[in-house]
């Protein structure tokens, strides 16, 4: 009996030493693996400290927000890698059944990610360098009145960004999408009149503005607004028009005989090509107002008689319409004239401090203006 008991009890010593060793642990107790803990080791190769984490077995690591480059010269994170190789992107989805070490891939091919707060005209929200290929892990923003609806790709949020999958290739602009809380929500339209489809924006909380979308395009075509209604009568104000209902907001095309630039906030007019005896000049180009007619612009309009200066229009340039034939002009007060910006010594006949629209007609027998 003794030897007997002996016996019992060394066998379950060496059953409690296997409890205790990992090789063993199949053969004395399937449930105690479920209870052994990992450790995933972070190796920054030269970037700021990742601690480690404790893994149970069969559990996900979860990716740690991105290291900056501490060492000298300047690199960007690109990813986590299985191997010091670089030859293995991690994926953290990854059950982990054993202790492992990533590596931290580092490139001097530096991208800059901002993250954009998309609305009331609020900026980056904040911005990260990464490596050219790199892998995003996002901040989460917040907003009174709002739930945040994840980053996209553009400021209409159409196409969300894959944090698990796309990568950053150059400098890079992420929008944050919002859904406003315990408010009426409603859907923005846009009808594009034959141009190119541009995606409706849902989920607009009362009383909120929206994003600017992207501008379509149509062949011969310029883009010049976003409208209210079908005349075209009053453009949408991005900055502080508000949605309080399901609306449709209409584009408004121009034929294509002006070419343009960006100056500032406004467009430039350099050049006419049409033959047209009457012209109004476009108010809005692409969105933007039209505030500047350049030097010599209409320079070639042998055929034009009427032109119409938009309102947003505060400078126009020498010779604009030297060489046109006019004889009638419709501008409004405020407006810089270059030199001999219109046939016949206009600019002594304008009035710059006459608080409206006025038409100026060309009276030949006294080579003379009139209104």
């Amino acid at each position: 009996m003794l030897k007997a008991a002996a016996i019992i009890s060394l066998l379950t010593l060496i059953l409690y030493a296997g409890c205790r060793n990992p090789w063993m642990e199949n053969l004395v107790d399937p449930l105690i693996k479920d209870k052994v803990t990992y450790t995933v080791t972070f190796n920054n190769n030269g970037g700021s400290p990742v601690a480690n984490q404790k893994v149970p077995n069969g559990g996900k690591a979860s990716r740690p927000d991105n290291p900056s480059w501490d060492g000298s010269g300047d690199f960007g994170f690109v990813n986590w890698y299985s191997d010091s190789y670089f030859t293995t992107p991690y994926g953290f989805d990854t059950p982990v059944t054993s202790d492992i070490t990533l590596y931290a891939k580092w490139s001097s091919d530096i991208w800059d990610v901002n993250y954009m707060w998309n609305h009331s005209g609020l900026l980056e929200f904040a911005t990260q360098k990464i490596g050219d290929g790199g892998t995003l892990t996002p901040p989460t923003p917040t907003r009174d009145g709002h739930s945040f609806g994840g980053w996209y790709k553009e400021d209409s949020c159409v196409n969300p960004w894959d944090f698990a999958n796309d990568t950053v290739n150059s400098n890079t602009n992420l929008y944050a999408k919002w859904e406003a809380v315990g408010t009426e929500t409603y859907t923005v339209t846009f009808e594009s009149y034959g141009g190119t489809n541009v995606n409706s924006i849902t989920g607009v909380g009362s009383g909120s503005t929206i994003a600017i979308p992207e501008t379509p395009k149509l062949t011969n075509f310029i883009f010049g607004a976003w409208y209210k209604e079908p005349s075209l009568t009053n453009v949408w104000n991005f900055a502080s028009d508000t949605v309080t209902d399901n609306i449709t907001l209409h584009a408004e095309w121009i034929p294509r005989v002006y070419t343009y630039d960006t100056t500032g906030d406004g467009i430039i007019i350099n050049s006419y090509t049409g033959s047209d005896t009457s012209v109004t000049i476009p108010a809005w180009i692409d969105g933007l107002p039209v505030t500047t007619i350049g030097v010599e612009a209409f320079e070639n309009a042998a055929t034009l008689s009427n032109v119409t200066i938009p309102i947003n229009v505060t400078t126009i340039g020498a010779n604009a319409f030297l060489f046109a034939p006019l004889t009638n002009i419709t501008i409004g007060p405020n407006v810089g004239l270059g030199l001999d910006a219109f046939p016949g010594n206009f600019e002594t006949f304008y009035d710059p401090d006459y608080d409206a629209v006025r038409t100026y007609t060309w009276v030949g027998i006294s080579s003379s203006w009139t209104w």
